[in-house]
């Protein structure tokens, strides 16, 4: 297997972080984080070994959610991998909610997640994009559609976007948004 050949070079410090005084080594492989049960994503980044190290090391996200050496509260380190939060990570959309502080629309973004693929594969609702509490520019970002902002009610829109957005502001975004959408190659 070629990953058992990709080694992470550590400093003294480093080793004896994650492998203790006793076991302390110079490297680190995958084999190593799979054997020693204190070793982590979480606790490799804490001691100074980069995200992008470790996805060379292990490039499969899901391998290291499998070993429980990753968890969903970890996300905001695994920009290298660009995790989708439904296949990769295994959530559905009440997930989605609940762990909404680890899992924000720039994770969902990167992961490929859209929401049309929020709303149309996953299920989101009008109640459940309130509970999210994306930002407007979150919402644009993700692709929300205008002609289905339209169709909110006055409370789902308050609940979703507060009373400090302009509604006519925000569905003018949302269209030329999707206007630039459809004019790219």
């Amino acid at each position: 297997q070629e990953l058992e050949y990709y080694v992470i070079r550590l400093q003294p410090e480093q080793s004896i972080h994650l492998y203790g005084y006793m076991c302390a080594k110079t490297t680190l492989t995958w084999r190593d984080v799979m054997l020693h049960t204190t070793i982590s994503m979480r606790k490799c980044v804490e001691c100074g070994i980069h995200a992008e190290k470790l996805c060379r090391m292990q490039p499969d996200i899901r391998e290291w959610l499998k070993i429980g050496k990753a968890k969903i509260d970890d996300c905001a380190l695994m920009g290298p991998w660009k995790p989708n939060v439904f296949t990769d990570l295994g959530c559905n959309i009440g997930e989605l909610v609940i762990h909404r502080q680890a899992l924000t629309a720039k994770i969902v973004i990167d992961g490929g997640g859209t929401f049309t693929m929020l709303k149309d594969v996953y299920g989101l609702t009008p109640e459940l994009m309130a509970l999210l509490k994306y930002t407007s520019k979150d919402w644009i970002d993700l692709g929300v559609h205008h002609t289905y902002l339209k169709e909110l009610t006055d409370d789902q829109w308050i609940r979703i976007f507060g009373t400090t957005h302009n509604r006519c502001e925000m569905l003018e975004m949302t269209k030329r948004n999707e206007n630039n959408i459809l004019q790219q190659p």
